[in-house]
């Protein structure tokens, strides 16, 4: 690609950080070809702009890479993946393609391997919600799509999206009692024998606990007025970012940061507390994980926040 000095000025007009920049405009702008072209390979056919893309990107850099040398900050993220999000959302013909080839195709196995109860009808829905949530938003004209980061693989993160919204859809169709909501239900986890079933019942429940004091120890007073209002009131990112005067992906990232700092205690009081360690740990965390925010709704609810 020419030097011309296109990509760097996208590049500085679109950063929402200030980044530490080579000297050398040249190298500025052979830095930013360079990921662009590795960011678009993965995707042949897929033609986003190398300026759109370069842009996108800088509009998307972590608050945590204020200062930090920009390739540094590039390279902790998932350039072709941020390529194919930014794609879709600004409707590059065959952008859509390539997502529901390489990642919507694959939800309803996953849904299944980890719902294995849940029924096939059930199943459909929540992955048909999910496509229209990633590619038009809700409301449409938004796609969720434009709240990613570029922080953690795409897939992992539709995939939670996915589980989430199964959950959600699980739960409404179960109309259990009020108050009486299982974050954790056994229809969600494979065939196991009663007395299995009783264990994860029991470390569930201890794991509900853990999170209700991990959100006293960890959050601040902003944080969890941000939940209640999220998680109990069931307020979007998008009237949140508007109320709150800022971008709605900086809005989503916010929240995300506070959940991990929440789930990171969560997991450190699971050991300390009750000894769980290695591959056991593991399988609990990772079971627990994929419905966490359905236990913060359970638990924003019931408190005042």
């Amino acid at each position: 690609m020419e030097i011309s000095g296109a990509l760097t000025r996208s590049f500085r007009a679109r950063a929402r950080i200030g980044v530490a920049l080579p000297g050398d405009p040249d190298e500025l702008e052979r830095l930013l070809a360079q990921r662009y072209e590795e960011a678009r390979a993965p995707w042949p056919g897929v033609a986003l702009p190398a300026g759109e893309f370069v842009g996108y990107v800088a509009e998307r850099l972590p608050e945590e890479g204020a200062g930090a040398p920009v390739g540094k900050v590039l390279d902790g993220l998932r350039l072709s993946d941020l390529y194919l999000a930014s794609a879709c959302a600004n409707r590059v013909p065959a952008a859509d393609a390539a997502l529901e080839r390489e990642f919507l195709a694959r939800l309803p196995g996953l849904l299944r391997r980890q719902y294995s109860k849940a029924p096939g009808a059930t199943i459909d829905d929540a992955c048909q919600a999910v496509r229209e949530k990633l590619l038009l938003g809700s409301p449409p004209g938004q796609p969720h799509l434009l709240t990613y980061s570029g922080e953690g693989a795409l897939m992992n993160w539709t995939r939670i999206i996915a589980v989430r919204t199964l959950s959600k859809l699980m739960h409404r169709e179960a109309e259990p009692p009020a108050g009486d909501l299982d974050p954790f239900p056994l229809e969600a986890q494979a065939d196991v024998d009663v007395e299995g079933d009783a264990i994860k019942g029991e470390l569930s429940r201890k794991f509900r606990e853990v999170v209700r004091e991990a959100a006293r120890a960890v959050l601040t007073q902003e944080e969890r007025h941000l939940f209640k209002l999220h998680y109990k009131d069931g307020v979007s990112t998008v009237k949140l970012a508007r109320y709150f005067d800022v971008p709605q992906a900086n809005m989503w990232r916010r929240l995300d940061r506070s959940r991990e700092k929440m789930l990171a205690e969560s997991k450190r009081l699971m050991r300390e507390r009750y000894g769980i360690e290695g591959e056991g740990l593991a399988s609990l965390i990772s079971g627990l994980e994929s419905r966490f925010d359905v236990t913060l709704s359970s638990i924003f609810d019931s408190e005042a926040g």
